[in-house]
Formats: C-alpha cells, sequence, structure tokens
C-alpha cells in the first residue's frame, strides 16, 4: 500500500510532467480562484479539480470541476463556441420562430407522462394534436 508520502510525491510528479506545475502551484491557482472553479466556482468536494489545459498549445488555464472540464471539452477548447452557447441559451431561436414560448416538460423530454400529469398535458395539447391531426389528413 503506498504511503501518504509516495502519493504526494506521485502527484507532484504528474503535474510537473504533464501541466508544468508544482503542487504548490497548483495551490496557488486554486487561492487565486477562490477555493473553487473557475467557471461554475464551487469548492471541490472528496475530489480535487482538473487542470485545465490547451490541448493544441499544452499551456495550462486553470482549474475546473469534472463538469465544467467536460463542457470546455466538448465545445472543443473554442471560445467562439462557449460564447455561441451563452447567446444560445440567452436567446434560444425556438421562441422567435414561433413568437411563442413552448413549454415541455420538465426534466428530461424521454421520460414518460403518467397518470394523472398525461391526462393534464395531453388535454393542454388537445386543440394543437386536432390541428396536426386535420393537417397530415
Amino acid at each position: 500500500m503506498p504511503t501518504t508520502a509516495s502519493k504526494a510525491l506521485a502527484r507532484s510528479r504528474r503535474l510537473l510532467v504533464q501541466y508544468d506545475i508544482s503542487a504548490e502551484d497548483y495551490e496557488k491557482i486554486l487561492e487565486c480562484q477562490g477555493g473553487g472553479c473557475a467557471i461554475c466556482h464551487r469548492p471541490p468536494v472528496n475530489i480535487r479539480l482538473a487542470v485545465d489545459h490547451d490541448h493544441r498549445t499544452g499551456v495550462t488555464r486553470g482549474l475546473l470541476c469534472k463538469e465544467c472540464n467536460k463542457a470546455v471539452g466538448y465545445l472543443r477548447d473554442s471560445a467562439d463556441r462557449a460564447l455561441n452557447a451563452a447567446e444560445y441559451l440567452a436567446a434560444p431561436p425556438a421562441t422567435t420562430a414561433l413568437g411563442r414560448v413552448p413549454v415541455g416538460r420538465l426534466g428530461r423530454a424521454s421520460r414518460r407522462f403518467r397518470g394523472k400529469e398525461r391526462r393534464l398535458r395531453l388535454a393542454q395539447l388537445a386543440p394543437r394534436l386536432e390541428a396536426l391531426r386535420k393537417g397530415i389528413q
């Protein structure tokens, strides 16, 4: 079983080799970020924050929680994509295109309606469903 000292040494070595920062540098960055993720500002719970870096240049940018680190990865390290995503969330095109705010089911759309909730939702949608049926025939 590795000792605490050997774990600390392995972590320091990994940080230095992979990101060109020491364990002390990691702590300085964390302090500079206010003790939490650089994006959502949540403090780490039971796990260290990920060291975020640009995959093309290798430049270390900061420390991110797992969710924010994945989001940056899905955006392919692109500031333009992040800005486009922010604009999309602030002004969804469906509202502009339809001239109204369509409101679907809360939570995941893949869950099925059950019982009373399903009957209420179908009653709300009845006029639009009837118009849809007439348009298809």
